[in-house]
């Protein structure tokens, strides 16, 4: 009997003491989120909750460790603004002054312009997707749910085999480098290596250097429409695909930045061009060139007759200059008047090349092979002169 009294005790003071032993706070356990979106969009606003726990005076939230919230609520509202990777946390400050352990969430927030990002640049046959031939292809990708828009990345495939970079022009006496090596003598050249721009593909190219220097660049004059006026002035013999620019100069202060002038007054007009660099567009060299489009004098003597003045009594014979001619050539007749003379060029076989009208005593000549030809001059009250006339 009395072992049974002596268990009942123990029994009696077990139950007691195990019932008496205090229970874990609630505030000991890291805060629950229940609502609150991981994947949003720049410019979209999300609320966080977490569950209500006992014992807890207060939540304190962290954005990447900063403390941006810290009240009873529970609840938190952030407006996204900046796209990347954010990590948001609370903790409870429980009654008694503890601080539970952190609860955090990964937030991805989207940049949504509606903006095709930079394209991306693959080498053939290393696609992005295998087995592309070379071009540019467009996917949409969508952004995630609740961004209302749909972003394009645009694919640039770039072919096997010999690339051609064209043409590289440059001044004499500059150079063009291309991974690590310069070049500046004229000529063509084929490289193993990787092209100097994206997407660094190793490829074996091939590139010509050109000098401008060495290309004919001239003014050409174009004679006026009407029996007056001057010639119109323009380049010509630059080589293209080159962007240069213009940039006229002459008397009485004028300037242009037209291709092409028709001077305005007699005297010296000069063309400065510039031609940037196609290895380099930050840099150009310069060409200057000048034309004199004044009217030219005939020579003030002549000692000879002329066949139409055998004595030399009446005047003097007429006069050809420059000779050789190249562009154009003019007639110096002193006492005889040329405003309506007419002319005739014939080659050494007797064919036509060019009639038409003095002006002001002078001829521009079309472009024609070196040779001598045949002048026929007539004038206004019908006489005639026919000389020999060598252009270059």
């Amino acid at each position: 009997m009395r072992v049974k009294m002596n268990l009942l005790c123990i029994l009696v003071a077990f139950i007691w003491n195990v019932t008496t032993i205090p229970a874990q706070a609630p505030c000991d356990s890291a805060p629950e989120f229940v609502s609150g979106p991981t994947l949003t969009c720049s410019g979209a606003t999300g609320s966080y909750s977490i569950s209500e726990d006992p014992g807890v005076e207060n939540d304190r939230w962290l954005l990447d460790g900063v403390v941006v919230s810290y009240s009873p609520d529970l609840y938190l509202d952030i407006e996204w603004t900046m796209p990347g990777m954010y990590q948001l946390c609370v903790e409870a400050i429980c009654t008694s002054g503890q601080t539970s352990p952190q609860k955090c969430i990964q937030i991805e927030v989207y940049e949504v312009h509606g903006v095709d990002p930079p394209p991306i640049f693959v080498c053939s046959p290393d696609t992005f997707i295998g087995g592309n031939p070379p071009g540019e292809y467009e996917i949409n990708l969508p952004t995630p749910a609740g961004c209302d828009s749909v972003v394009t990345l645009t694919i640039a495939v770039f072919p096997e085999g010999r690339v051609d970079l064209g043409t590289i022009y440059l001044c004499d006496g500059d150079h063009w480098e291309l991974n690590g090596k310069s070049y500046a003598d004229t000529g063509s050249y084929t490289v193993d290596g990787s092209l100097p721009f994206p997407p660094w593909c190793l490829r074996e190219m091939t590139f010509q250097i050109k000098e401008i220097t060495d290309a004919p660049v001239s003014i050409h004059a174009i004679p006026p429409k009407g029996k007056t006026g001057f010639p119109k002035l323009h380049p010509v013999g630059i080589p293209p695909g080159l962007n240069e620019t213009y940039f006229w100069s002459g008397p009485n202060g004028f300037a242009s930045n037209s291709k092409n002038i028709a001077p305005p007054a007699e005297g010296l007009y000069c063309l400065e061009l510039s031609f940037p660099f196609l290895s380099d567009p930050g840099q150009s060299c310069t060409t200057l060139l000048c034309q004199d489009v004044s009217m030219p004098l005939p020579p003030d003597t002549n000692e000879d007759p002329g066949p139409f003045d055998p004595d030399g009594k009446e005047g003097m014979k007429p006069w050809l200059y420059p000779q050789p001619a190249t562009d154009h050539f003019c007639i110096g007749w002193p006492g005889m008047d040329l405003g309506d003379a007419t002319y005739i060029l014939y080659n050494r076989w007797g064919a036509l090349i060019q009639t038409g009208e003095l002006d002001h005593g002078c001829v521009s000549l079309i472009p024609l092979p070196p040779d001598v030809y045949a002048l026929y001059l007539k004038l206004s009250d019908g006489s005639k002169w026919v000389t020999s006339i060598s252009i270059l």
